[in-house]
Formats: structure tokens, sequence, C-alpha cells
């Protein structure tokens, strides 16, 4: 049978040894780097870009090519814009206002090319009837002034069957 020893033996004093690495150090520690940012969403914003690209074309082939085509197999005749022919000028003339007051009015008409000869009394005689008797408050507003020209302009295109295509003010006094 084996006999078993011991050994006691007392504890040495140890002295402490100076640590290497002191607290000012440890907050000195560096940083370990920041980790780039994952760039999320990045191939949405692109597919949302082109989805929104393809919407847009979309829209447009069918307003310019597509909706012409419908109107005209619905019956519809789709008629040519008005082409810019001759340009009448018309002579300026005074035109009595109400209370004592008048009008020096001189404008010129934009007619189509498809427009024949127009006769300058008849627009005369249109323009009189249209000014004369207003007070010189509502021939001075611009608002007003730019609804009696539109005025004017669908007048004389009732007259010449819609060959006027506007009216241009050439000399407007008020006294």
């Amino acid at each position: 049978m084996p006999i078993e020893q011991r050994v006691v033996s007392t504890p040495r004093p140890t002295v402490p040894q100076p640590s290497k690495i002191t607290p000012r150090d440890r907050s000195k520690a560096p940083e370990p780097p920041p980790e780039p940012e994952k760039k999320k969403g990045k191939g949405l914003v692109i597919a949302l870009i082109v989805v929104a690209t393809i919407v847009v074309a979309g829209a447009v082939v069918f307003w310019f090519f597509i909706r012409p085509g419908l109107n005209a197999e619905a019956g519809e005749q789709v008629e040519p814009e008005p082409v810019a022919g001759a340009v009448q000028t018309v002579e300026s003339m005074n035109i009595n206002l109400a209370d004592g007051h008048y009008l020096r009015l001189g404008f010129a008409v934009q007619l189509t090319t498809e427009a024949e000869e127009v006769e300058p009394a008849m627009i005369l005689d249109r323009t009189i009837a249209q000014y004369s008797g207003r007070k010189m408050s509502e021939v001075l507003d611009p608002a007003a002034r730019e609804e009696l020209k539109n005025q004017l302009k669908d007048k004389l295109n009732e007259l010449y069957g819609g060959e006027v295509l506007d009216v241009w003010l050439t000399d407007y006094v008020a006294q």
C-alpha cells in the first residue's frame, strides 16, 4: 500500500508587482474603427426610378399617339389646328363712352390661312357696338379690358365663321 505524503508549506509573502497598464493607459486605448454603414435600399430606389420612367413614357405614348386614334374610332373627327395667316390691321377710331368720355381704339386681327377677304366695315361695326356706352372704370380695368378683347374676338369669329385666331390691341387710350 502506498503511503501518502503531503507537503505543507507556509505561503510566501508576495510583493505586489507594479502593473504595466495604468488606468490612464486604459482610457487612451484606441477605439475600434466604426463599421461602414450598409447601403440599404439603393436597389429599391433604382427600381422605383425605372418604374416611374416607364409609367411616364407610357402616359406620353398614350396621350400623343393612342388617344387621338380612339377619338377618331369613336366617330369624332379630329380637326387640325388652324394655321395663322394674314393679319388685318384696323385703323384707330374714337368710341364714345359713358359720361362724356371716349376711347381711342386700334387693333389688328389675326386670321387663319383659310380666311377669305375680311370687310373692315363689318369689323368696325362690331367693335363700336362692343365698346360704346361702357363706363370709364370698366374700360381702364386690365381684367375687364382683356375680357372685352376676348368678347370682341368671339363676336368676330361668329361673323367670319371661326376664321379669327386672335385680336391684338395696337392703340388703347381712354380720356
